[in-house]
């Protein structure tokens, strides 16, 4: 028996998403059809995930999600995964793509939301080393400041404005309070021009001042950094991991693998997929991915968590089948209580129920962001393949080759 008809047959809870594009580079996922961008409109099945209720004190199930890719001039951004169905919900995780999709770095953080600004980028402020390098350390960030300038089609268009407005306030004051230790105005505009202002820590370059200085919320007046970057408390994210592109060069392509909590998990090519989806399995046979993770012992078990069905639909990636039952059978596999812990905006913390709570799990955010991955580099892949095919196609039929 396949693992698929294995999950099927143990009755396991199983959600259903719906992965869209949304724009150019972002993608919705979405527990119910959007008939408009189904293949063949409204003739598919609307088939949606099981209700699900919360107990307790327990927020409410997510309904949905969404991965934003900001966009910046001469920057390779790293996408956002968001809970909701838009650009302002909260943030998951930061996604990263390596090169030529050999690895991806997913990282995770409690106080994501503070760290991430209104361009879905991380804050200045928050980078990790204060020249912004990246070292061999995955839990580092990497900060991107709000620029003097801006092109159309950049995101946050709005933030960009406030916060130069707010520069320019800045240094207005700057200039009526005058500067620290000086008495003479011949002195103070040549300290002025030289890049230096007041600040509760001492003295500071205007420059170094105006950059940090991102937060909308804050007013000009106390909102002067106390402390120069360079001494300014080391940022990093809580958890990070890599999906790995496992080998590109060989038969068995589609293979991406992870590791979490002692667990190893690994995306893998198949065509074992449900009947209903009979076309998809014929005629898109190399683009479904089961993910399957393996629990350790004196025989190795395999537990299918999760399965890609790719859909024919230009605006539509595909299904995204999570058995939640699984994840929550990995959760108790793992012995750690604290893989189900969640802590609030109030830093309280209390513990999930993992039967019923499993969607708000560092686990299932993770099976959610190394799928987003996967589609995302298979999709990429197969663009460039087919455009290189077309442009092998076209040169034939003039004459070039």
């Amino acid at each position: 028996m396949s693992n698929l008809d294995t999950a099927l047959s143990q009755r396991h809870r199983l959600s259903i998403w719906h992965v869209y594009r949304s724009g150019l580079e972002n993608l919705s996922i979405t527990p119910f059809l959007v008939p408009g961008k189904e293949y063949g409109n409204s003739s598919n099945r609307n088939l949606t995930r099981e209700d699900s209720t919360s107990s307790g004190n327990h927020s409410a199930q997510p309904s949905g999600y969404f991965v934003q890719h900001p966009s910046l001039l001469f920057h390779n951004t790293p996408r956002i995964l968001r809970r909701g169905h838009e650009k302002g919900g909260d943030p998951i995780c930061i996604i990263k793509l390596g090169a030529f999709w050999r690895s991806w770095l997913v990282q995770f953080s409690d106080d994501l939301k503070n760290v991430i600004d209104p361009r879905g980028l991380v804050r200045w402020e928050c980078r990790s080393n204060s020249d912004n390098s990246i070292s061999n350390n995955d839990r580092e960030w990497k900060g991107y400041r709000v620029r003097s300038w801006r092109v159309w089609g950049e995101s946050g268009a709005e933030y960009h404005r406030k916060v130069n407005a707010r520069r320019k306030a800045l240094k207005e004051e700057a200039e009526a309070e005058g500067l620290v230790g000086r008495s003479k105005g011949k002195a103070k505009e040549n300290d002025l021009e030289m890049g230096v202002v007041e600040s509760d820590g001492g003295l500071v370059g205007a420059s170094q001042g105006m950059e940090d200085w991102e937060d909308e919320d804050t007013q000009p007046s106390s909102s002067r950094p106390s402390l120069p970057a360079e001494t300014s408390q080391r940022k990093l994210a809580d958890e990070a991991l890599r999906l790995h592109w496992r080998s590109p060069f060989s038969i068995n392509t589609r293979n991406y693998c992870f590791e979490y909590a002692g667990l190893k998990f690994s995306w893998e090519g198949t065509r074992d997929i449900h009947s209903d989806h009979g076309w998809n399995r014929n005629l898109l046979p190399f683009n479904h991915l089961n993910l399957v993770a393996k629990i350790p012992g004196l025989v190795e078990e395999e537990v299918l968590v999760a399965q890609y069905i790719s859909s024919f639909s230009n605006d539509k990636h595909g299904q995204l089948w999570v058995f939640d039952s699984a994840v929550t059978k990995l959760l108790e596999k793992t012995g750690h209580p604290s893989k189900w812990i969640k802590i609030t905006e109030n830093n309280e913390r209390f513990s999930l129920d993992i039967d019923w709570d499993v969607q708000q799990t560092r686990l299932y955010d993770i099976v959610m962001a190394t799928s987003v991955c996967m589609i995302i580099g298979e999709w990429q892949k197969r663009a460039i393949l087919w455009m290189f095919i077309s442009t092998l196609y076209s040169a034939a039929v003039l004459g070039i080759l």
